[in-house]
């Protein structure tokens, strides 16, 4: 009897449906896709216009998010994920001027708030700062999501505009205090930077959403 058991035991274990790796792929797939239609998605929007000098800027693209269960902008928790990220920006050269320089950079932190133009470019507050390697010794604290420099002129380009989309799988997770709003990791910001110390600088708008889920 212990035989038989034994061989019937092995022959069960035998007869086990093993998948294949495509097999095990396009099942990994499909739960991805079902856990995905029922993930709740929230979208957090900002929007600025303003004249941009040799000092830079740096804004945060998380400055209206909130916590809460009611709104399409709160989330839950100490934590959100971003599915994507899409910037539309256009840059004007300064009134009056006959041409401008100016750099529009989008980063993830991974530090505490928002990083200002010192701490991403090695040359700030003249006028070869669109021009700026980054700063070397704080490199490894920011990703690069978007990097450009745009030349505008009065009479042949006196303004250039940008539709940027970046997809999640380049994003990481964004991380707070509890229970205020500080960004503690992750944090998502555009800097601007020209090459005009004076007036007229300059200009830059822009419109961004953050798709998200908490």
């Amino acid at each position: 009897m212990k035989r038989q058991r034994n061989a019937t035991a092995i022959s069960t274990r035998r007869v086990k449906p093993k998948l294949s790796a495509p097999q095990a792929a396009a099942v990994r797939t499909e739960v991805s896709r079902q856990m995905a239609r029922k993930t709740e998605f929230k979208v957090t929007d900002t929007q600025a216009s303003f004249s941009v000098s040799t000092a830079g800027s740096s804004i945060s693209l998380l400055n209206v998010i909130s916590r809460g269960e009611t709104g399409f902008n709160d989330f839950v928790g100490n934590q959100i994920m971003p599915k994507w990220l899409q910037v539309r920006y256009e840059v004007t050269v300064g009134t009056g001027q006959v041409r401008n320089m100016l750099r529009v950079m989008i980063v993830q932190s991974n530090l505490l708030g928002t990083p200002t133009p010192a701490d991403l470019l090695q040359a700030i507050n003249a006028q070869i700062s669109p021009l700026s390697a980054r700063n070397h010794d704080r490199q490894t604290n920011y990703k690069i999501l978007h990097d450009e420099l745009h030349a505008v002129n009065e009479n042949g380009t006196p303004n250039i505009v940008r539709n940027i989309f970046i997809p999640g799988n380049k994003l990481r997770k964004v991380t707070f205090d509890d229970p205020g709003l500080n960004l503690t990791s992750g944090g998502i910001s555009i800097l601007t930077i020209s090459d005009d110390a004076i007036v007229a600088f300059p200009a830059i708008a822009w419109y961004s959403r953050i798709k998200f889920s908490d």
